[in-house]
Parts: structure tokens; sequence; C-alpha cells
């Protein structure tokens, strides 16, 4: 005799009950005991209107059911988050409003000293969303659901348009090592495909802080403005702010000498080199900050549209984000101790 009901049984007790049959007659077709149907007659009991003034109470396989599925997550001990609503609703708050990751999040609680009446690690975390413990958090509000395989590395090959000394071959082997401040990383992020603006994107290897610029279109010139408007900005300490920048092979970025060219003497400003065709992860850290771009410009949408506000506020929200590879600190708080020892 099976000691549970399923869900089909439900739908033919229903039917009974609707039938007017008695409980006796009732466990000997569903191979019940009489208990047994009492009791699931009483889980599924649901109030019906009869009339606009009447009620009556009746027998429902989903009332029935959406109980029995409520009290079987209610079965054993509670998740201790449950214990603390503080930590819970600082968790919520930080991943809805700030766009943090559960990683960030109890990273950044670690570093600034915070105390709850529990402590979890990042996996019980993950699995606490999606088991659905949050009231306003699910896994729809996580940015990263998966991770992609990186694509098999292909033969390495300089553009034809470069010449052998600026391949990041001949890149000092510091700048790699991310070791020293100034060596930057830069690329463009497109938005329609054609009669659009693009942004251009810089990024520094060492603590990952990025600049956005507005590019009225995908070329040298607009590049090699942008360039020199920086220069115009940092003056003397251009030099050693942007020490190096590491590039693609992109044709808005074939004028390495104009780019490398100061606006103030025609002395060399920068250093300019390029990865291999067709290797992305040579500028990983400019990748990266192109993906979170992404989050609040998707592709596609045009560029052109979006205010300068908006691309500011973009920024300085993408580079006040903690980051677990920068010690849960943010691109902003390391960069600013570097522009302090600036003269």
């Amino acid at each position: 005799m099976a000691k549970y009901f399923t869900y089909e049984e439900r739908c033919e007790l229903q039917g009974y009950v609707k039938a007017g049959m008695t409980q006796r007659e009732m466990a000997t077709l569903l191979n019940k005991s009489i208990r047994t149907i009492r009791r699931e007659l009483l889980r599924g009991q649901t109030t019906l209107k009869k009339t606009y003034f009447k009620t009556y109470q009746t027998y429902r396989a989903k009332t029935a059911q959406k109980h029995y599925e409520q009290t079987c997550k209610n079965k054993g001990q509670k998740h201790k988050l449950l214990s603390d609503p503080e930590l819970m609703r600082d968790i919520e708050e930080a991943i809805i409003m700030e766009d943090l990751s559960p990683d960030l999040v109890l990273g950044r609680m670690k570093l600034e000293g915070k105390h709850y009446q529990i402590t979890i690690c990042t996996t019980t975390l993950y699995r606490a969303i999606y088991q659905g413990l949050f009231p306003h958090l699910s896994r729809k509000n996580l940015r990263y659901k998966n991770h992609r395989k990186r694509k098999s590395e292909t033969e390495q090959k300089l553009s034809k348009f470069h010449p052998p000394e600026k391949s990041i071959e001949q890149r000092p082997q510091i700048i790699g090592d991310r070791r020293t401040f100034g060596h930057w990383e830069m690329d463009c992020v497109l938005g329609q495909k054609s009669g659009d603006n693009a942004l251009l994107v810089f990024t520094e290897r060492l603590t990952r802080y990025s600049f956005i610029f507005r590019l009225e279109s995908k070329t040298q010139n607009e590049v090699i403005r942008v360039l020199d408007q920086l220069e115009k900005t940092y003056k003397s300490n251009f030099s050693r702010i942007f020490k190096t920048i590491t590039v693609d092979n992109g044709s808005e970025f074939k004028d390495y000498e104009a780019m490398e060219c100061s606006i103030f003497g025609g002395k060399s400003r920068t250093s300019i080199y390029y990865c291999h065709p067709y290797s992305a992860w040579e500028r990983g850290s400019n990748e990266n900050y192109n993906g979170k771009i992404r989050w609040y410009l998707p592709k596609g949408m045009k560029i052109s549209v979006v205010p300068d506000r908006y691309l500011l506020d973009m920024q300085h929200r993408i580079n006040d984000r903690p980051r677990k590879i920068l010690g849960y600190y943010s691109s902003t708080e390391l960069i600013h101790r570097f522009f302090d020892n600036i003269p």
C-alpha cells in the first residue's frame, strides 16, 4: 500500500469527491487506508463561491499538492542564513542595488570588518540564492550564471602593418608581470556597426582602472584626438601615467607613430605595442572591462544617443566595484594611491 499521494492520485480523488463517493469507496479504489484519505481531504480543503453570497467547502488537488510541496520544503534543519535577517538584507542590497557578485559581497564585508551573527562562504551563498531563500533575490539578479570556455589559442602572427619591434613580444617582461603602474591596454567598443559613435577604453594593467571616451567614429584620427586631449590634461605627467599602451591590430590603431608623438615638441610621449592577431587574452583586463560595459550598453545599442553623463556614471560605477583579483578593493581606491604620488 503506497504511503504518499501523487499529484495524479490527488486528481483522481478530486473526481471521486465530485462524484459523491464515500471515503471507504475512495480508499478501496486508490489502495489507501481510510485514515490516509481523511487526512488528504483535510489537506486539500478549499473554500469556493457557490453564489455571490454563499460559499462551500470541497477538495482540490492543486491545493493539496501545494500544501504537500510547502511541507517538504520545511522539512529538516532550517538554513543558517535564515537566523540572521540583517546579513540577508545587506546581501540583497549589495547584489541588487550595487551590482556586486556574491563573492564580492562577502569579500568586501570581510575587508571592511563587518560582523554578523553567522559567517558563510561563497559556495553557501550561491546555494542559498539558487534555493530561493532570499525574498527579493534570485539567480536572475546574478551577472555571471556560467563560464564560457576559452577558445583554443591560434597560431600567433604579427600583422603586416606593424614592425616587429612593436610586437607584444618586445614588450618588457615587467609589464606582463603587472608589477608597476602606468601600463595600459586600449580598445574600441562599438554600438551599431555603421554610422554610429564608438567608445575608446583605456585599462591600466595593475589597478584595472579604466577611462572611457566617446569617439565620433572608429578612426585613427579620433583615437589620436583623444590621446592629444589626455596629454593636454596631464601635460608633463602624461608620460608618467601612460608609459606604454598595448592595442590590437584594428585599423584605428594603425598609425603608431602619431599615437606616440607628443604635441609638445614632437618627442615620444608613450610606447605602443601590438598584440598578436586574434589574441584578445593578451589584453585580458581591457576585454574584461569591455564585458562590464556591455551590462549597461548592450550590443547594437546606438551610442550616439547615450548622454555623456551616463557614460561617466557608467565608468565610475564599474571602477568603484570591488574586485576579488584586487583583494576586494576597487580600482578607484588603488589608482588614487599612485595618482597621489605623481607631482
